[in-house]
């Protein structure tokens, strides 16, 4: 890990959509929040509706150009809607926009920090270190792709999917325990350990959970999506067969064509 950050800094976050935004011809709006923490913005100023977007990374890797990419395809695809990624290296507050208007979505551990947050704000955490806020009204959305809501190697697909997948448990495993460092595994930090009744005063409206057939992550997103679902609503789950960690945005970046 250490290699690897050497060559992806945090400031690499900056420079790929810095980048991206000299691409597609367009000036980068980069905003930064009282608390210091960077949003990047993208799509059209004046939409409707925004989505909040938080990147994978394992908290130990910056966001890529090609999450940017994928960003600026999804904002193109659906009509009077922006995108905001969001840097979330300091605690995250949500960027001023209204909350029924507003979509939270992230992958992988983009969409496990998705899942702290509505945790928060329905659960303010008893540590006075994280900061405490509210919303007036509930997000529109969440949407969480193969969230990583689970540390553990023992899972049947952990095994199942070992050889199926582009990344192992045992991999996942050694990146959460940097993670955590000396912090013990909670419902916020590990939203698999959530009590019955935890999901239940989420403030969002609908949410989606995405994950791949091969995912080493599979069982334990899965029972947590279906712990979900019992307590809120509105809630769907698809599960796509041969899909990996991650694959929508993964095959995006490669270039694969659908259903590939």
């Amino acid at each position: 890990m250490e290699q690897i950050q050497l060559v992806l800094t945090p400031a690499s976050a900056q420079k790929g959509y810095e980048a991206h935004m000299s691409q597609e011809k367009a000036s980068p709006n980069i905003l930064v929040l009282a608390e210091g923490t960077t949003a990047f913005w993208l799509g059209n100023p004046a939409a409707e509706k925004l989505a909040i977007y938080f990147p994978r990374g394992a908290y130990c890797l910056p966001a890529l150009p090609t999450h940017f990419t994928h960003l600026e395809a999804l904002s193109a695809d659906i009509n009077s809607m922006e995108m905001v990624s969001v840097r979330y290296s300091l605690p995250i507050p949500c960027p001023p926009s209204p909350m029924a208007s507003s979509v939270a979505t992230g992958d992988s551990a983009g969409a496990h920090l998705v899942l702290a947050l509505l945790s928060h704000l329905a659960h303010p955490h008893p540590q006075e270190i994280v900061a405490r806020f509210s919303v007036d009204e509930p997000l529109r959305g969440a949407m969480l792709l193969s969230p990583w809501v689970d540390f553990g190697i023992n899972h049947a697909s952990s095994k199942g999917n070992a050889d199926r997948d582009i990344i192992s448990a045992q991999t996942f495993n050694s990146w959460a325990r940097i993670f955590l460092g000396q912090t013990v595994e909670d419902e916020y930090n590990c939203p698999e350990k959530a009590p019955a009744g935890w999901w239940r005063d989420l403030s969002v409206s609908r949410i989606f959970v995405g994950a791949g057939g091969d995912d080493v992550l599979l069982d334990p997103i899965q029972e947590m999506a279906e712990k979900v679902k019992a307590e809120l609503p509105d809630v769907s789950i698809s599960i796509v067969p041969r899909g990996f960690h991650v694959a929508p945005i993964t095959d995006f970046a490669l270039k694969l064509p659908l259903g590939l």
